[in-house]
């Protein structure tokens, strides 16, 4: 015990006497890096709303609001998907559709129309304005007539000789055959009776036109195609695409993509990833509740399940803040409480205020050994194993009643917490603690510093802490404080999360990432203009030569140790 006590002096003694040891080097510097490649950066988002399917000689593509999937049905696996990563105008497409004399995909979204080039895996752009698109015009099909090329909207029609800045209004006669793809492209009447397997948890209802899930919601096909080998494929608002067999009709889902577009929290399960987020309004309508939900995707076979908020006993999701990963559970933190998933049984349960909780939202969760800590917006609990239940007890340290926790790290018997009310250093052995301001300098325990720490992560030798103010490190040997210097004009926007390894510190704002290559003490930002899905980076997870972001927008994947990037 005394031993422990020494070592927290020590922490305190030395936690403003070296605060700007390091030398001031570059600060208003920030890089930007170049040459990127197709591949760079990819976007996973929301996709079981699908609008419109295209089909070539061995590529499905659906557009959906998260942006075109690609379906290699030759080898029965996804592509990864086009979205803003790699040279979408917008994530949220109209129409998709195959030119078949060269395989050209043409793509309309809200923001214009592009052909993507399969082989050169390049865009050819044209915003609305250019083609002459009025600004209450939308296109609602896109067809062919040999080399010509035609756009229905709901003003009439435009037709061009195969060239995105040649289009004019023409009037359509009704003896010309257009390959249609779009509005027009939905068959005449009634689809054939499709046939679903039990285990899918979904019927199709031939005369509504619609799939029914287990729970009767129901989820509308969007559009339909043949391929040439007489598969029909299908596109749902809601349900995802998909593909009924020629000759049964028996219908498999081809499930790829998220639950929720917002990526709030993130944790990797061995070769499983888990991501959760919030729910928010789209196109002034707010998805309907089912969206409200974790994805759990298995990385190795490339699969995708979905557990919906409310759907099941003691799963409640409607806000999921973080989430982190044991031998046996994943823990996730929801403004509903702490939810507890035993993975061997795929058994759910959500501990609230009721269970011990100080406060239903939990925004941040550590495992140190077989407990587990647990920060809310009013205080830290504890979550000990008591035979095959879990107890919550509430740790009573006064200074942080009616503090919102927003990250816990746990290093030499030391809980180190990022809070609304600046840095705190708990004891483990004891619970007596030391508090800290955003830059690092020791201040009273019950001072109130309406400082939000944000961003704390680890290496083997610092503790890294961000915030808006700025970032700072306590070096884990020497127990003293760095400052990094850095232009915090690119901290104001607010820090959400940080991640460290041994090259770099990542930052996630709302304005976009920071990274800090430490061998070079240099900073560079990467924007949307990068290939991020959103501005706002709610999470970061280091995954070797990639880096995961977790944003409003989608799971953003960059290739951050390319060899041929330059700064």
């Amino acid at each position: 015990m005394l031993k422990y006590c020494v070592v927290f002096g020590l922490l305190v003694a030395n936690s403003t006497a070296f605060l700007y040891s390091q030398t001031k080097k570059d600060v208003e510097k920030i890089y930007y890096q170049l040459n990127y490649r197709p591949g760079d950066w990819i976007t996973f988002s929301a996709t079981r709303y699908s609008t419109s399917i295209a089909v070539s000689y061995k590529i499905a593509y659906v557009g959906t609001l998260g942006g075109v999937l690609r379906y290699d049905f030759t080898k029965k696996q996804f592509n990864y998907p086009l979205t803003t990563s790699n040279g979408l105008l917008d994530n949220y497409i109209k129409v998709v559709a195959v030119e078949k004399q060269n395989d050209f995909l043409w793509v309309a979204s809200r923001e214009g129309l592009q052909i993507y080039n399969p082989v050169s895996q390049q865009f050819t752009t044209a915003t609305y304005f250019q083609i002459g698109i009025l600004l209450d015009e939308e296109i609602h099909s896109i067809g062919f007539e040999g080399s010509k090329v035609w756009l229905q909207t709901n003003k009439g029609y435009l037709s061009s000789s195969n060239s995105l800045f040649g289009f004019a209004r023409e009037s359509l006669l009704e003896t010309t055959v257009v390959a249609w793809y779009g509005l027009r492209a939905v068959p005449q009447g009634k689809l054939p009776h499709i046939f679903t397997n039990t285990e899918t948890g979904f019927q199709f209802d031939d005369y509504e036109q619609v799939f029914t899930d287990n729970e009767f919601r129901k989820f509308p096909v969007t559009s339909s195609v043949y391929d040439h080998l007489g598969n029909l494929w299908l596109t749902t608002y809601g349900a995802g695409v998909w593909k009924a067999n020629s000759v049964s009709y028996l219908a498999e889902p081809l499930n790829y993509g998220l639950a929720m577009e917002d990526v709030s929290a993130m944790c990797f399960d061995d070769i499983t990833m888990w991501t959760g987020g919030n729910i928010r309004s789209s196109n002034g309508r707010t998805y309907s509740s089912f969206v409200s939900g974790v994805t759990e995707w298995n990385q190795e076979k490339d699969d995708f399940k979905y557990y919906d908020s409310g759907f099941r006993s003691g799963l409640r999701l409607q806000n999921v803040n973080c989430m982190i990963s044991d031998k046996n559970n994943i823990w996730i933190g929801t403004d509903e409480g702490l939810v507890q998933r035993i993975n061997k049984m795929d058994y759910w349960t959500t501990y609230g205020t009721y269970s011990g909780l100080y406060h239903p939202s939990v925004y941040s969760i550590a495992t140190e050994g077989n407990n587990l800590y647990v920060g809310t917006q009013q205080g830290l609990n504890i979550v000990r194993p008591k035979q095959k239940e879990y107890v919550i007890s509430k740790i009573e340290i006064p200074a942080l009643f009616n503090v919102s926790i927003f990250k816990i790290l746990i290093f030499n018997k030391t809980i180190w917490l990022g809070t609304s009310n600046g840095i705190y250093a708990v004891s483990l052995s004891d619970y007596t603690f030391s508090h800290f301001n955003a830059v690092g300098f020791t201040v009273s325990p019950s001072q109130f510093l309406d400082q939000q720490i944000r961003g704390l992560t680890e290496d083997s030798t610092y503790i890294y802490f961000a915030s808006d103010l700025s970032v700072i490190r306590y070096n884990k040997v020497r127990m003293f404080w760095e400052s990094i210097p850095v232009n915090t004009q690119y901290l104001l926007p607010g820090v959400n999360d940080a991640a460290s390894d041994e090259n770099n510190l990542w930052i996630g704002t709302n304005n976009g990432v920071l990274r800090y290559i430490k061998r070079k003490q240099k900073w560079i930002y990467y924007g949307i203009q990068d290939g991020l899905a959103g501005a706002r980076v709610k999470k970061i997870l280091i995954d070797g030569d990639y880096v995961w972001f977790g944003t409003n927008k989608g799971l953003t994947q960059f290739f951050w140790n390319a060899p041929h990037l330059l700064e």
